[in-house]
């Protein structure tokens, strides 16, 4: 079945949390009083139940303790489970931004100028008027253990943004993503959340 077709139709959903991932409630008290900060990107693989089964960080500002122990955080919280195309409760993959800081230090300051990054860049020649760029478009995707697209979904998105969407989900089939594996080592599909960030492409290339 042509992927696209069946955007309207999927049940697919990520693996979503509640809250943020890594909140100043969870500050470990070590860190706290060593006053560190740190931001990084947490990659997690969370199981069917909703269970962090793997997190590795990537990234880092700041103390690189402090970027760890914001895996062993989200290991201890619970996400609400992916879903596949059938419904049906998937692993799931999600990359977030995650960040403790205590103003007024540091390694605050130099955080301050970090942030979350989309993960894929597409440059087009022309935005429409009145769009504001760079256009950013959140996706929903199923892969396979190969790697491959199997499901690109959009929700809602409407207008302008609808037909960004599109464009990206036609994008995307055409990309390899990372072949994961369970915590046995088995191969696995999986569903993950994608931004995609459409930007004009510099003159001159």
């Amino acid at each position: 079945m042509p992927i696209l077709a069946a955007i309207a139709a999927t049940a697919l959903s990520a693996a979503r949390w509640q809250g943020p991932v890594v909140s100043d409630d969870d500050y470990p008290g070590g860190a706290l009083l060593k006053q560190k900060s740190a931001a990084t990107m947490l990659d997690m693989l969370i199981d069917p139940q909703g269970k962090v089964v793997k997190c590795t960080v990537s990234g880092v500002v700041g103390d690189a303790q402090l970027a760890s122990d914001m895996c062993d955080i989200a290991r201890r919280k619970k996400a609400i489970p992916a879903r596949d195309a059938a419904g049906k409760p998937a692993f799931g993959f999600r990359r977030d931004f995650a960040v403790l800081t205590l103003p007024g230090t540091q390694q605050a300051d130099e955080i301050g100028n970090f942030g979350p990054t989309p993960d894929v860049d597409i440059e087009v020649a022309s935005i429409p008027a009145g769009t504001v760029s760079p256009v950013l478009v959140n996706l929903t995707i199923g892969v396979d253990p190969a790697g491959k697209t199997t499901n690109c979904e959009y929700g809602a998105a409407a207008g302008t943004a609808r037909a960004f969407a599109a464009v990206a989900c036609k994008q995307v089939v055409q990309m390899a993503f990372d072949r994961l594996t369970d915590p046995g080592g088995a191969p696995i599909s999986y569903v993950r959340p994608l931004t995609v960030r459409f930007s004009l492409a510099k003159a001159g290339r």
